[in-house]
């Protein structure tokens, strides 16, 4: 039974990835309080078991975690400094800065060595399903006008990116599956896989966002042009199937998903942004106003709070100018290096990861915030470790994920 053996860093992994969606699909509102904490826990524990080890990390996660650090501890002071009436949403967006991103983010580049990557990626599989099914069946007396959410404490943004990551990752495994689950259990794996597609399609669908749809469709692309010849079949079965019912059964689209449908007609039709080329207007007058010393990323409310709703532009009302290029610029560059060199992706969590990158990297151009989304975080971390893999970088010590890592061949 390997799946049930686990560390504290697989541990960490999953929580930081889909911890909050999976606790809040089975338990109450109160108790949410409590895995918040427990989840700091386990990713303080992970840094102290690792020894406080930060220096011999890849380059790209060094300048990563650097600039987190960074935007974190400047919107901190920000947030402190600042008199505001609201002094309950500004301690939350300091908890979420900080304990829900920062501290396990730093938790697993600590760790990422000894994360049995593939038996992690398996089970989160299997917990998503489980996620999503529990969002859609508890919606399902929702009328189809109305956007779906995955459970009272998640949004139906996460409903639709929880869709997107269970897209990927079933893609992933399924194009792998012989390599997972034995031979006679196989049939029953990738039937499995492919009902998890048609559930994460739609879960996208229903929850009626159009941000997890396109960035979900751009990690496919990836995987598409990456896998190997005798491969890409399968991949592009699913492809084709998900463009298929987004792109060219519209009519069907307007009967089954009327909201993600007249979201998506009036953005290519009128341009409509809901609202989102607002806040980007007001953060580029930010970056406009303070281009070198920055400003406060954070939009404090009455009920919570916010940002401008696009990662790059988080940094550049943060750090400026200068911190808006740093970062574009080691985003390309993570781009560039996974494009070029993904004839050297050779196995599933590669594979899955890399894909993540381009997902996520799409994601906040248009919902995720650089300073308190830990899934968009660690989708940075780990495409930051791929591609130091992949460049077979150099330094006082060679990255080595663990053998699970490698030894899976495509």
């Amino acid at each position: 039974m390997k799946l049930l053996k686990f560390n504290i860093h697989d541990l960490n992994f999953i929580l930081t990835f889909a911890g909050f969606a999976i606790f809040t699909s089975i338990t109450d509102t109160v108790s949410s309080v409590v895995y918040r904490a427990f989840a700091l826990i386990v990713a303080v524990l992970c840094i102290h078991v690792s020894g406080y080890r930060f220096r011999h990390l890849p380059t790209a996660l060094k300048l990563f975690l650097g600039l987190m650090l960074i935007v974190d501890l400047k919107t901190g002071f920000h947030l402190i400094s600042e008199t505001t009436v609201y002094t309950d949403s500004r301690n939350l967006a300091l908890l979420f800065m900080f304990g829900v991103t920062l501290v396990p983010i730093l938790a697993f580049a600590s760790g990422f060595r000894k994360i049995h990557w593939q038996r992690c990626l398996v089970v989160l599989e299997v917990l998503l399903v489980f996620t999503i099914l529990m969002g859609y069946t508890s919606s399902l007396s929702i009328d189809d006008s109305v956007r779906m959410s995955l459970n009272a404490r998640q949004s139906t943004l996460a409903f639709g990116d929880n869709s997107g990551y269970l897209f990927l990752l079933s893609i992933c495994l399924l194009n792998y599956s012989q390599s997972i689950v034995r031979r006679q259990w196989l049939w029953v794996w990738k039937i499995f896989l492919l009902l998890a597609i048609a559930l994460s399609v739609i879960g996208m669908a229903r929850a009626g966002s159009r941000g997890p749809v396109v960035s979900a469709l751009m990690g496919g692309l990836f995987i598409l042009v990456t896998l190997r010849l005798k491969k890409q079949f399968n991949v592009s079965l699913i492809i084709i199937a998900f463009v298929a019912v987004f792109g060219i059964t519209t009519a069907s689209l307007e009967r089954f998903a009327p909201v993600l449908f007249s979201r998506m007609s009036s953005t290519i039709d009128e341009g409509d942004m809901s609202g989102r080329d607002i806040l980007f207007a007001q953060a580029i007058q930010k970056i406009s106003d303070n281009p070198i010393s920055g400003d406060n990323p954070v939009i404090v409310l009455s009920d919570g709070f916010t940002s401008c709703h696009n990662g790059y532009l988080d940094v550049g009302v943060c750090l400026g100018i200068f911190g808006f290029i740093f970062y574009v610029s080691l985003s390309i560059w993570i781009l560039i290096s996974l494009i070029t060199h993904r004839s050297r992706i050779q196995t599933m969590p590669q594979l899955f990861l890399s894909a993540m990158f381009f997902l996520s990297a799409t994601r906040a151009m248009t919902g995720a915030n650089f300073v308190s989304n830990p899934n968009y975080a660690l989708c940075i971390a780990c495409a930051c470790v791929v591609v130091s893999q992949l460049k077979n970088e150099q330094s006082r010590q060679r990255i080595a994920i663990t053998q699970k890592f490698y030894q899976v061949k495509a």
